[in-house]
């Protein structure tokens, strides 16, 4: 996956997208797909989303106060 260019780096680029670095060692390089590929296109990773209510707010009952304890 890595490229020697002609100064002596090595060049890689991303086969699902159009990310690509260069670095001057190859396990470098490669190491850098790797990560990359990791963090961007891990299949089921997902960011972390708000969460919508399963009831729209419309729809909600009004908020009650919580009961008061009597003394007694």
């Amino acid at each position: 996956m890595a490229k020697q260019e002609k100064d002596g780096k090595w060049a890689v680029k991303c086969p699902i997208c159009t990310w690509k670095t260069v670095k001057a060692d190859r396990q470098q390089a490669e190491n850098s797909l790797a990560n990359h590929i990791e963090i961007v296109h891990k299949e089921g990773r997902k960011g972390v989303r708000k969460k919508e209510p399963l009831i729209p707010p419309s729809e909600m009952p009004p908020k009650i106060p919580p009961s008061v304890k009597e003394h007694s």
